[in-house]
């Protein structure tokens, strides 16, 4: 019952997100430009995966920037550019994600961000590793408007935490959330889900996360399959869990049915500006511009975007980092 009064929620949230001048037509152009396999898209994306960081406080040992072994430039994307994207595209941006390869609080700017992005009335997700002290960020958190707040605890013990995340503040997240949750009281929003990775580490401790989600009161917990592999790093596959029910479909070498709908319905946007396609592509190797440069509308049907519709609507020739995804991860984040 209350997972389906979450769901009830959100997708209210995400209904008067959709209920904005011209938002309404733009995604019936999107969806239909998908079902058809248009590899020219008539309208722009209505999904933006926006990151304001790629710098991070944590070492978390399954993680590119954590490793340290993100090669692209370290930076933050500027109040400005955020804005300039925003006024390009707020007749079709519905939901946002304001984060990706990086701790999206440790951008100065982010609560400006995300009070801008609500003047638009766009549905704002956020994830965090709510590493942090004080209040100043919980009072911001629930100040700002955020309709889904995921908290990246990824362990449920402190011990689990420490090596996983290389940080002995275990309890202060825990006491974050708890505050978190407590200052929220009533209120609606945000939706405040605390997320775990399901690997070697932590299978164990599924029933200590369970217990944990009701003891913090948060609204859910989400058990994620934990990613090994990434390009330029050898993959830990001693890392996933024994139990393959908790491991990802393409590490049981099943194959996976091309159904992705990213490259029709979304985009992301890189720190610096560069648009890749999705979260997989974490280099911005595709490079289909920089909408620091260009316009969205001029990026999103270009030669490069284009002929990588064509590959996904075919099924020809697929990118590599299709190869290392689930399209099941990308619906969870609507439910």
């Amino acid at each position: 019952m209350k997972k389906f009064k979450i769901i009830f929620m959100k997708y209210i949230f995400l209904l008067k997100a959709v209920c904005r001048k011209g938002r309404i037509s733009n995604l019936f152009l999107i969806i239909g430009s998908y079902l058809l396999k248009r590899s020219e898209v008539k309208g722009l994306p209505c999904v933006f995966q926006i990151e304001p960081t790629n710098k991070c406080d944590l070492r978390c040992r399954l993680c590119l920037t954590g490793l340290g072994k993100l090669k692209r430039p370290k930076g933050e994307m500027t109040f400005n550019a955020f804005k300039n994207i925003l006024r390009q595209v707020e007749n079709s941006l519905i939901y946002l994600a304001l984060y990706n390869m990086g701790e999206p609080l440790l951008n100065p700017d982010i609560y400006n961000m995300i009070s801008y992005a609500k003047q638009k009335g766009v549905f704002i997700r956020l994830s965090t590793n709510a590493n942090f002290s004080g209040r100043k960020h919980i009072k911001n958190i629930l100040n700002s408007g955020i309709d889904e707040l995921i908290i990246s605890l990824d362990c449920a013990t402190a011990q689990t935490y420490s090596e996983y995340k290389n940080s002995p503040h275990y309890d202060r997240v825990i006491d974050n959330v708890r505050l978190i949750v407590k200052e929220r009281g009533s209120s609606p929003r945000p939706l405040i889900k605390l997320q775990f990775l399901l690997m070697k580490s932590t299978e164990g401790d599924i029933d200590i996360f369970k217990k944990l989600v009701k003891e913090l009161a948060v609204d859910q917990g989400i058990m994620k399959k934990v990613r090994v592999d990434f390009y330029g790093v050898n993959p830990r596959y001693d890392a996933l869990a024994k139990n393959k029910k908790y491991v990802r479909d393409v590490y049981k070498n099943k194959r996976q049915k091309m159904t992705c709908w990213r490259p029709w319905l979304s985009t992301v946007i890189l720190w610096d500006g560069k648009v890749a396609p999705c979260c997989f592509d974490m280099e911005g190797e595709f490079g289909f511009g920089n909408i620091a440069e260009q316009s969205m509308s001029s990026i999103w049907n270009n030669r490069r975007y284009v002929k990588f519709r064509e590959k996904i609507a075919k099924n020809s020739d697929v990118p590599a980092i299709c190869h290392q995804c689930s399209i099941k991860n990308f619906r969870k984040n609507f439910i």
